[in-house]
């Protein structure tokens, strides 16, 4: 009886810590992905972290992930299935932010999968932290099997402002662009949303999120896996100007709003530029005349930035001024480098 009591006890103090959690709602947006997206499901529904909705948006994915996704919906009554005419990755997530009932938001591409206890590391950094963004490290996983980490050696953890936050995702020193790895507060995306018929559509909003939030907190401690395959989104054939477009617009961003850390805007603007040229190297097309002259000049403006910045690595700087003074030696280090 004493054992059946404590029992009992235990359950309800669970079911009361349960409802204090705030809901997250757990954005998937899903195309093409049939191969990999039971085991993205899977590691979502493994979280430490129970009080969670997950929001699967179908954009008319080709293959088996319709009837995936509504499997698994018969499966776990925190799965919602949303199956859209496919418009795109933004589209679909801005379609599971309509549909979110969370106070907190996270987003997930549906080929990469999460560590059980991400999202409850993430919380807890905000509690802690009085965020409204917290962000984690991230393993990058090749079809191959092999992975890697950035910045795990030390783990670090930081807490930023708004300013702070920009400057170090410009400088791509600890974190980037993406909106994976991180957890949000639902109150930031009252006026914001990501950008329609667009590829890099973290480029577009990202720092508005950082400008909106009080408090960004991050912890380099990997718990996402970002898998990397051939036929992904951000790693297909066709060559985009939109980091470019993106990386501008943050610049002018930057300058109205942040004089101060216009070296690390202006940085991140011409490492744009060089990111689309090594696009061209690496599946060995043409660099129309116009343009390679136009990342040229870009490069060159924005040296000064470059070398005045202390938030750009030394390696960074020396990718900047090889670029700025001679291609052809640019192109034959960077075939060499990726062998």
């Amino acid at each position: 009886m004493l054992i059946l009591c404590c029992h009992i006890r235990q359950f309800l103090i669970d079911e009361v810590l349960f409802l204090m959690q705030p809901l997250i709602s757990i954005i998937v947006p899903v195309y093409g992905v049939e191969k990999y997206l039971t085991r993205c499901i899977n590691s979502i529904l493994s979280q430490t972290y129970q009080n969670i909705e997950i929001i699967l948006v179908d954009d008319e994915s080709p293959d088996r992930c319709p009837e995936i996704c509504d499997n698994f919906t018969r499966q776990d009554s925190r799965i919602f299935v949303i199956h859209e005419k496919h418009s795109g990755l933004s589209i679909a997530r801005n379609a599971g932010i309509n549909l979110a009932r969370g106070s907190l938001l996270g987003f997930i591409d549906s080929d990469d999968y999460i560590d059980p206890n991400m999202y409850e590391h993430l919380y807890d950094m905000m509690l802690k932290d009085d965020a409204d963004i917290a962000i984690c490290g991230r393993y990058i996983v090749y079809e191959n099997g092999e992975t890697k980490t950035k910045n795990c050696k030390n783990i670090v953890h930081f807490k930023m402002d708004s300013e702070g936050a920009i400057r170090r995702m410009c400088s791509l020193r600890y974190f980037d662009t993406s909106s994976c790895d991180r957890l949000y507060k639902r109150t930031l995306f009252s006026s914001i949303r990501f950008p329609k018929k667009t590829i890099c559509e973290d480029w577009y909003i990202m720092y508005k999120l950082f400008d909106s939030a009080r408090n960004i907190v991050y912890d380099s401690t990997p718990l996402y896996y970002y898998f990397q395959r051939k036929n992904s989104i951000s790693r297909n054939h066709n060559i985009s100007n939109a980091p470019i477009d993106a990386s501008e617009k943050l610049l002018e961003f930057a300058i109205k709003n942040y004089p101060s850390i216009i070296d690390e805007a202006a940085s991140a603007f011409a490492f744009a530029n060089i990111g689309v040229y090594n696009q061209y190297i690496k599946y060995h097309k043409k660099c129309e005349t116009a343009l390679k002259n136009s990342m040229k000049y870009n490069v060159k403006t924005k040296m000064k930035n470059i070398i005045n910045s202390k938030y750009i690595s030394a390696f960074k700087k020396m990718q900047a001024i090889v670029f700025r003074f001679s291609l052809p030696f640019y192109t034959g280090i960077f075939r060499l480098l990726k062998r």
